[in-house]
């Protein structure tokens, strides 16, 4: 090998590491923007109260977990034992899919797909620890979270668009129907945090998605967000419903 050659091999390698470094940092940034929920409140799963806390805790925070995996090879580049990782990884999945099946029963399929793509990035991005990067079939399903995530950072503009639209310059508030909270900041509005994980036992028990609530010269009107079909759909007599929509807010003028 000549010292041309040498140094052309040399070359990139230095530029390939730092692209693979800030695709793995761009990637662990965007799911974090995706997927974390802001205010930080334990209130995402509601399953067995004997045991639910530490589920939501952990599903509170699984979002920073790429984004430290990222931070731990930027301080050393020292792989990780093999079976260590492996047994983390493992962990992982087999938490995520037991909590994935648990939606598919109980919750809805935003909730499913919300906890199935998390545990995707997450097992992925824990591989990192090991081999200092993404490979193999984890390189090809980390698109799933990545879509995800983009996704639910666009419904902002989507929902304050139609928000907007639909209330006409009458007063308007969003909120959410599950903790009867009013919506504070433009976090609250991606689409893996305005809506309701899991599925009401009957009508007037039912969890909507997220709420539109606008004081018309009629007296108000509310509105339930469809992630599926991105958009608001009128609620008739919100009134009769358990927990009352309209207690979730109050309409303000901009």
């Amino acid at each position: 090998m000549d010292l041309l050659s040498a140094n052309a091999i040399f070359d990139k390698r230095v530029h390939l590491m730092p692209f693979s470094r800030l695709r793995l940092t761009s990637i662990a940034i965007l799911i974090v923007l995706g997927f974390f929920q802001i205010p930080v409140a334990p209130d995402t799963l509601e399953f067995d109260p004997a045991w639910n806390t530490i589920l939501k805790w952990l599903f509170m925070f699984a979002p920073l977990i790429p984004l430290a995996v990222v931070l731990i090879k930027s301080l050393t580049a020292r792989p990780w034992p093999p079976l260590l990782v492996f047994g983390m990884a493992s962990l992982t999945a087999i938490l995520g899919l037991l909590m994935s099946v648990l939606h598919i029963i109980f919750g809805s399929s935003l909730a499913f797909m919300h906890t199935l793509s998390l545990t995707i990035a997450i097992v992925a991005f824990l591989s990192v620890l090991n081999t200092g990067s993404i490979s193999g079939l984890w390189s090809k399903l980390i698109i799933i979270p990545v879509v995800v995530a983009v996704w639910s950072i666009s419904t902002i503009a989507v929902i304050a668009f139609q928000a907007n639209k639909i209330s006409g310059g009458d007063p308007f508030c969003l909120a959410a129907h599950k903790t009867n909270g009013e919506i504070t900041n433009f976090a609250q509005l991606r689409g893996l945090s305005f809506y309701a994980p899991l599925r009401g036992k009957n009508a007037l028990q039912w969890d909507f998605h997220g709420l539109l609530i606008v004081e018309t010269d009629e007296g108000p009107v509310v509105y339930n967000w469809s992630p599926r079909w991105a958009r608001f759909d009128v609620i008739a007599q919100p009134a009769l419903y358990l927990v009352d929509p309209l207690a979730a807010c109050v309409a303000k003028a901009d």
